[in-house]
């Protein structure tokens, strides 16, 4: 089967299946307070396709996809582990099939103590697996084939550095042997509807929603490969998590503002901010999505009294200074207002960027001397989950 042909089945089998159950709200009280799955993603391995759902909406919408690559199939559950695999798992299946897994925590190299304080959501899981020498989490075997995982988180440490995968609900199938009538009988055994057998894919608007949005969201930008975009996405399908975790009234996702007018230096025809957040006075502050570079372990360099941001940090904020430069004209202004309603008054400038392991304010703090401090700001993003979650 063709990775094309996997694509187009999952997300034609996924949405029926949401439109269906989605219809029978109206008849069962118990599906009233549903949330569905807005995003479907996919991931092409060596051996192995791999579908998941992310998100929550109310009511379904149109599965939104989007596509990874990866070699190696066990890096979906560990970040860690190379493309030459891991020595020892803290969970083997040996190649098993037709298994499904809900509602539980694996993880391995980081106690159970440590994964609760750096991720607020993993005390959540009653039923953990792990060890703490192996170095990978899960081992599918290469002939492991159709392996589902619902409401199930996998963390992972070394040296000090720290990943997570939630799993919603994820599927890994295997390419051998696998035909469009095979993964239809598949889909039809899961996305069944009958009494005593819970809905797939979605989440229930009462169970601590903040907690299985931050998974998410730290899923999001502990993996590898996703790209800014779809941190993006997800925070706009999620507005909440902006809207508290930057305590602003309102914002505009990505939105595209024509140069207009400038002093004759500017090659560009539009500018394209990732978010324009409302602030409690009315005006709007502008807000740039970097990925959280996982693979820098520090975001600033030099000591204390050179102290300055890496290249990929000084980049995000000379952006910013271009954002605000747009607006400083007249003309630009009146354009934004006029078909937006975006009122920009000596905006802040907020880079979001980086997690706990690589921001240390301290520095941060020296970094930013270099800048107008009143106006730039650093924001890693464990910090925009930890606002989110203590707000009211």
């Amino acid at each position: 089967m063709r990775f094309d042909d996997f694509k187009r089945e999952s997300i034609k089998l996924f949405q029926n299946y949401f439109d269906k159950v989605h219809r029978l709200q109206k008849f069962i009280q118990k599906y009233n307070t549903i949330l569905f799955s807005k995003f479907i993603i996919f991931t092409e391995f060596n051996s192995h396709y791999a579908v998941e759902l992310l998100g929550g909406t109310q009511p379904p919408v149109r599965l939104v996809p989007l596509v990874r690559k990866s070699n190696f199939v066990e890096a979906m559950f560990d970040p860690f582990v190379s493309s030459t695999g891991a020595t020892s798992y803290a969970f083997s299946m040996q190649d098993a099939q037709n298994l499904g897994f809900i509602g539980i925590a694996f993880h391995r190299g980081i106690s159970q103590i440590d994964a609760s304080e750096r991720l607020p959501f993993y005390s959540k899981f009653y039923t953990r697996f792990g060890g703490a020498d192996n170095d990978g989490i899960i081992d599918i075997g290469r002939n492991g084939h159709k392996i589902t995982f619902e409401d199930c988180i996998c963390v992972s440490a070394e040296k000090g550095a720290i990943r997570c995968r939630y799993f919603q609900f994820a599927a890994v199938c295997g390419k051998s042997g696998l035909s469009i009538s095979s993964l239809q009988e598949f889909y039809n055994s899961i996305l069944r509807i009958e009494e005593g057998k819970e809905i797939v894919g979605v989440r229930y608007a009462e169970s601590d929603e903040k907690i299985w949005k931050s998974a998410q969201l730290q899923t999001l930008f502990m993996s590898n490969g996703v790209h800014e975009t779809s941190i993006g996405a997800f925070l706009s399908a999620h507005p909440e998590i902006i809207t508290k975790g930057l305590s602003c009234l309102n914002f505009y996702y990505e939105p595209t503002f024509p140069w207009l007018e400038h002093d004759g230096s500017v090659e560009d025809k539009f500018i394209n901010p990732d978010l324009l957040v409302q602030r409690l006075d009315g005006h709007f502050d502008i807000v740039d999505l970097k990925l959280a570079g996982l693979e820098k372990k520090k975001l600033t360099k030099g000591q204390r009294k050179r102290r300055r941001f890496i290249d990929y940090v000084s980049e995000g904020l000379a952006q910013l200074a271009n954002y605000e430069f747009y607006c400083s004209f007249d003309k630009n202004k009146e354009f934004i207002y006029n078909k937006y309603g975006i009122s920009v008054d000596r905006p802040k400038l907020h880079l979001v960027v980086g997690s706990q392991e690589n921001v240390d304010p301290a520095e941060v703090r020296e970094a930013l001397r270099a800048y107008d401090s009143d106006r730039f700001s650093v924001i890693d993003y464990d910090s925009l989950v930890r606002a989110y979650l203590i707000s009211d």
